[in-house]
């Protein structure tokens, strides 16, 4: 159990639970924050204490720290706000009778169903922003043995990660570092998509574009290091799922030019396309074939505007996140792991300003008709 600076009383839980695992094990809570009430809890708790003096390699330095330490055959990982249920190893476990198998991945999952993951979600219906990546993405993947790890509810074999020479360093996302690594290596992943642990969502935007920038950042920082889509190690479907996660973090430069696109013709009479009933039937027809296909391939857990409400959510932060593909580390920043939702304003800045400039297009295009009417041009904007 890796911690840093979390919430003690979010940490007590985790411990808690973990303790209480049925199948044969020992807990070693990685303290990364050097706290003496972490001590405190862990003697308390009757837990394994580790410490390290110097808090080098973010998260997976902590873990690796930790390797040098234990000599056991299997390690199960959960985040500092994951609380295991009973029956979580003996979910997994059955899974490494293949001495191949590398990795065993399960969903996350959460019991603050007030986070802003669950925003877009009815009373009834508890989705959120990576449902449909936990639930299909996943397995299509691990279909083809190219589940990707997630870090948290994660079984790992320690012979494998001794091969790869432990969990990679070099970028904030060693999750998703390590299962391309185990890839080229050779050995296998497996996706369960049963939820054994549940963790806390973010609270608020602020928290919540913390974590998507972390993430985004990373794997894409991955990518650039290690180039997935050439290695030829992998399969052409390994290939094929590592690159389509990495274009993923790059949509939001797709979102900013729906914004400003308009803008632009509507302020300088631009023609995005040439005017033409075919042209203009496809251009209408588009939203409608996009949601369709989402929704076929989704398997009921698309919601087209629960999708378009978060992906214009992390469109600033995904804009910055690009500098990964450039090898720019970022610092390990945690998550607050605070319950309570919130909406900072300043953390809206970015869609106020996109707000304001489709507010200024929208009355320039209402001016430039207004003076073609009074001088008797034609009164398209285009």
């Amino acid at each position: 159990l890796p911690v840093y600076k979390e919430p003690i009383e979010v940490i007590r839980l985790t411990v808690l639970a973990a303790t209480r695992i049925e199948y044969p094990h020992r807990v070693l809570l990685l303290d990364d924050g050097q706290r003496d009430e972490i001590i405190a809890l862990a003697e308390e708790l009757i837990v394994i204490y580790l410490s390290r003096s110097i808090s080098k390699g973010a998260n997976a330095g902590n873990l690796n720290h930790a390797l040098m330490l234990s000599d056991s055959e299997f390690v199960f990982v959960l985040d500092a706000d994951h609380i295991a249920q009973p029956e979580a190893l003996d979910a997994v476990i059955g899974f490494m009778k293949d001495d191949k198998v590398a990795l065993v991945q399960t969903p996350q999952d959460f019991y603050n169903t007030s986070g802003i993951q669950y925003i877009a979600a009815s009373k009834d219906d508890l989705w959120h922003d990576q449902s449909y990546f936990y639930g299909v993405v996943q397995g299509a993947r691990d279909l083809h043995d190219s589940s990707a790890c997630v870090g948290t509810g994660a079984l790992y074999r320690r012979e494998c990660l001794d091969a790869i020479g432990g969990f990679p360093e070099a970028t904030v996302t060693e999750d998703m570092h390590t299962s391309l690594l185990f890839h080229q290596a050779g050995y296998k992943t497996v996706y369960l998509n049963e939820p054994i642990a549940y963790g806390l969502a973010s609270g608020d935007l602020a928290d919540f574009t913390k974590t998507r920038h972390r993430w985004a950042h990373g794997n894409l920082h991955v990518a650039s290091l290690e180039k997935p889509w050439s290695y030829r190690r992998l399969n052409w479907k390994q290939r094929f799922f590592y690159s389509e996660q990495t274009i993923t973090y790059l949509e939001s430069w797709l979102q900013v030019c729906v914004f400003i696109l308009p803008v632009l013709s509507l302020c300088f009479g631009l023609k995005p396309f040439e005017l033409s009933l075919f042209n203009i039937l496809v251009v209408l027809a588009f939203p409608f074939l996009m949601f369709f296909a989402l929704d076929e391939s989704a398997a009921g857990l698309s919601r087209p505007i629960g999708n378009q409400l978060f992906s214009v959510a992390k469109l600033p932060t995904h804009l910055v996140s690009v500098l990964g593909l450039f090898r720019k580390r970022i610092p390990w920043v945690p998550s607050s792991k605070q319950t309570e939702l919130g909406l900072p304003v300043r953390q809206l800045i970015p869609h106020f300003i996109l707000l304001a400039i489709s507010i200024a297009g929208t009355a320039a295009g209402i001016a430039r008709v207004v003076s073609n009417i009074e001088s008797g041009l034609p009164i398209s904007v285009l």
